[in-house]
């Protein structure tokens, strides 16, 4: 601090030495035996540094070490940004979400325990985003050439195209990323094999298990998505065969694949200035939809089984992959309600008045 004072700190570089128990057991035998071989003047073990390591300080291995220190220098490093980019997205996730600031107030319906699993599921994302972000701004760093800065440009343009100029933040404004993140982690996992040729084995069975992970969550988030748009198709039929028959109108509010399928049956959308509804017509609201004006005493009710655990469309879990109106993340882990449609039959008095 005092030196600080007189004269500023602008760099600071940190000298880091490995010591042989680094490479476990084998490490350290060899290096008791190089010493011993050494003071009786025998020739040295080299298995695992291929070079004299006893009484010495070595700035690289042989060539035949079977690890590189540069391979050793890549661990410290990505270890290093994996912390920062942890601390950092946690740090912000966290302010957020427990601060109730502008990131959750807009989702007050959500409570108990599917909005502190949906915080804890913000906070892991936000991280994962974080980390997207440092890989971006470590390649630009290690390399500093025009690609570089083109995927990092990529990257940032897309997250502030999503979260500033996009009319909802949605998973689809983020897709256009997929292509740069997925160069960016063969970069760095090229940089990684190129520090450590003589085993090349070594973190691919991280990356097969990373891969099979991945492959895995995608899989049921589309099965997810089919799930959802399945339980609108058979709400739409389900809603049509107890409450189309002739003599009334179907009515319907909400939109997406409900809306779809049941004007292919013959129900016909509200419109909320000019409802037009007559004793005796049907509404139909779907709950865990848009656009909804539900009357204040429903009829009845039923329910459709749709997607049980992981959901990419409910409010009620703040899952919102299409738009950020329904909930704040993608999609959702843990237990999604079945799929409500209230029914309400209009009679003409006050309690319909809408």
């Amino acid at each position: 601090r005092r030196l600080h004072a007189h004269e500023p700190v602008l760099r600071a570089v940190a000298q880091i030495f490995a010591p042989a128990s680094e490479h476990g057991r084998q490490g350290v035998e060899e290096l008791q035996q190089q010493t011993v071989n050494l003071l009786s003047f025998k020739p040295l073990p080299q298995k695992i540094f291929d070079a004299q390591a006893s009484f010495n300080m070595l700035a690289r291995y042989g060539t035949d070490a079977p690890q590189s220190l540069e391979e050793a220098e890549l661990r410290i490093e990505r270890h290093l940004a994996t912390l920062l980019a942890l601390a950092g997205g946690v740090a912000v996730a966290a302010f957020a979400l427990f601060s109730e600031g502008t990131l959750l107030h807009a989702y007050g319906w959500i409570h108990g325990w599917p909005r502190f699993s949906m915080e804890a599921q913000i906070i892991f994302w936000t991280a994962g985003g974080v980390s997207v972000a440092a890989l971006a701004v470590a390649d630009v760093w290690k390399r500093r050439d025009a690609r570089s800065w083109l995927l990092a440009l990529w990257i940032m343009g897309t997250f502030v195209f999503t979260a500033g100029f996009n009319w909802s933040v949605n998973g689809r404004s983020i897709l256009p990323m997929a292509p740069v993140v997925g160069i960016l982690l063969a970069r760095r996992l090229q940089q990684r094999a190129g520090a450590n040729e003589k085993n090349p084995a070594v973190g691919r069975r991280g990356i097969l298990m990373a891969l099979a992970a991945g492959a895995l969550f995608a899989f049921l988030v589309a099965l997810s998505d089919f799930l959802f748009a399945a339980a609108a198709r058979q709400s739409a039929v389900q809603t049509s065969g107890r409450h189309g028959q002739a003599g009334h109108t179907l009515w319907f509010e909400g939109h997406w694949g409900f809306q779809y399928y049941l004007e292919k049956l013959g129900g016909q959308a509200l419109d909320m200035r000019h409802p037009g509804l007559r004793d005796g017509d049907v509404l139909a609201v779907p709950l865990n939809n848009t656009n909804l004006n539900p009357p204040p005493a429903p009829s009845g009710a039923f329910y459709v089984s749709g997607p049980r655990f992981l959901a990419d469309m409910n409010l009620y879990i703040g899952a919102g992959f299409y738009s950020s109106s329904d909930g704040p993340l993608p999609f959702v882990l843990g237990h999604v309600p079945p799929e409500n449609i209230i029914i309400h039959v209009w009679k003409t008095g006050p309690a319909n008045d809408k």
